[in-house]
């Protein structure tokens, strides 16, 4: 297959681009225990909150601290996202997710059930408050991972590369995002052959944001995944090519489905590969 100069061009400084960028900075992660809370509560986060990231920010903290010694923590300069492990102690509970959420910090609570927290929701500030009620932990896990990439956005990635429970939920939010762009690229492409770069340069980005949430860091190492991206990316606009030359009518359809389909292949492919490759290593 014969490539133009310009892609080749295009590829080249889009590399340059996403490998330049910036790197994440270390999540900052408070958790508050109230030691009257569920022991599967309790267990669960001892468990999950292990950071996989050596930069990452954890302080674990008893609840009555909140309202014993208020000015030694400052949710507003060292705090990203702070988790409440609710117990009997719901006025200190209530205590802290009013201090951070004060400071635009996102807060969640953690309990056996809704009946357990707090009643201080409201929808000025709901969008920073969570409620991750759960009966076991597996539950708990998977609630806890969809609210905290949910709410972090960006920072997700932090959260992800630090704390190995959220990556599934991070990288499923980033494949689904990037399918998404790239579908809308193949259904209202104007410029014929214009779409192939930008898809590209979107799965480049999607590539190099998964390698972040496994671990890895955003530099030339990751030359090979860029260069398996465009790989796939001629791939799949052959058959995109295949499939308008068989139906023409369904161009706009078929060439979104391509860019939304070969996007999440591209993604769950990469991330696979990081999986395989962390077991190997713990092995």
């Amino acid at each position: 297959m014969r490539i133009s100069k310009p892609s080749v061009d295009t590829f080249k400084n889009a590399a340059t681009v996403c490998m330049t960028s910036k790197s994440v900075k270390p999540i900052r992660v408070h958790v508050y225990v109230d030691m009257s809370a569920p022991n599967f509560i309790i267990n669960a986060v001892k468990t999950l909150f292990v950071p996989a990231d050596p930069q990452a920010q954890l302080r674990i903290l008893g609840i009555a601290s909140a309202v014993d010694s208020p000015t030694s923590v400052h949710p507003a300069t060292d705090c990203d996202v702070c988790f409440v492990v609710c117990g009997q102690n719901n006025e200190a509970a209530a205590h802290v997710v009013a201090h951070y959420v004060e400071n635009q910090v996102p807060c969640a609570l953690l309990a056996r059930s809704s009946v357990e927290v707090p009643a201080l929701f409201s929808e000025s500030d709901e969008a920073l408050m969570g409620l991750i009620a759960a009966s076991d932990a597996s539950v708990l896990k998977q609630k806890l991972a969809s609210w905290v990439v949910a709410v972090l956005a960006e920072k997700g990635i932090a959260f992800a590369r630090a704390f190995c429970f959220a990556r599934k939920a991070k990288v499923q939010q980033l494949v689904h995002s990037c399918a998404l762009q790239n579908a809308a690229v193949g259904a209202i492409n104007f410029i014929p052959g214009a779409d192939m770069p930008i898809m590209t340069t979107n799965q480049m980005r999607l590539a190099l944001d998964i390698a972040q949430v496994y671990g890895r860091e955003r530099d030339f190492s990751r030359m090979g995944d860029i260069a398996a991206v465009v790989g796939a990316g001629m791939v799949y606009r052959s058959a995109a090519r295949a499939l308008l030359g068989a139906v023409p009518f369904m161009g706009i359809v078929a060439k979104a489905g391509i860019g939304f389909g070969g996007t999440v292949s591209t993604g769950r492919t990469l991330a696979a590969r990081f999986e395989l490759e962390d077991h190997i290593q713990q092995e």
